[in-house]
């Protein structure tokens, strides 16, 4: 989800693992967030890491607004990889 509020986009992608409890080994979370502006330019790149166990748990994030209309996030969890897109309401 990515959603503009006064001068900020917001952008939360929720992680979820359904066969994992507490006795799961961590996992490691990499996100890489580019912000697309109108000109389908990226305007800006931000990674986070977080680490995984069990349940659900969310990657926020915020970066100032320069006309951003999407926000692509690449995601990898102990080496799988996958590509996630919002378009920012």
């Amino acid at each position: 989800m990515a959603l503009r509020y006064e001068e900020q986009i917001y952008v939360s992608v929720k992680v979820i693992d359904k066969t994992a409890d507490e006795n799961s080994p961590p996992q490691t979370i990499t996100a890489t967030f580019d912000y697309i502006n109108n000109s389908n330019k990226l305007q800006n790149s931000q990674k986070l890491n977080m680490v995984y166990r069990d349940g659900e748990d969310n990657l926020r994030t915020k970066c100032t607004d320069y006309d951003i209309i999407r926000v692509d996030i690449k995601v990898s969890i102990d080496g799988v990889e996958k590509e996630l897109s919002a378009l920012v309401k």
